[in-house]
């Protein structure tokens, strides 16, 4: 998997929180842990897609935070984040 599979899966896990948002989302994001096993965990590949994830990671918890901040205060309760 590339990086384009895991923004396409952040993107759609937030397109669905805004439209729905849900109690509990759950998601996996390949992208690092295919390069590390491909490459070996320690290799300039895995170190590369660890920066190309937390980028999308960091666009994925803005985007989850602003589909949450949509609704009205004293209904909104706010995401917890396990990844």
């Amino acid at each position: 998997a590339n990086i384009q599979s895991t923004e396409w899966i952040a993107q759609s896990l937030v397109s669905a929180a805004e439209q729905w948002h849900p109690n509990f989302l759950y998601c996996y994001f390949p992208h690092l842990d295919y390069a590390a096993q491909k490459f070996g965990p320690d290799s300039p590949q895995a170190l590369a897609s660890l920066g190309e994830l937390d980028r999308v990671l960091g666009e994925f918890v803005a985007g989850i935070d602003a589909a949450y901040e949509q609704i009205p205060e004293q209904d909104r309760q706010p995401p917890l984040y396990i990844i």
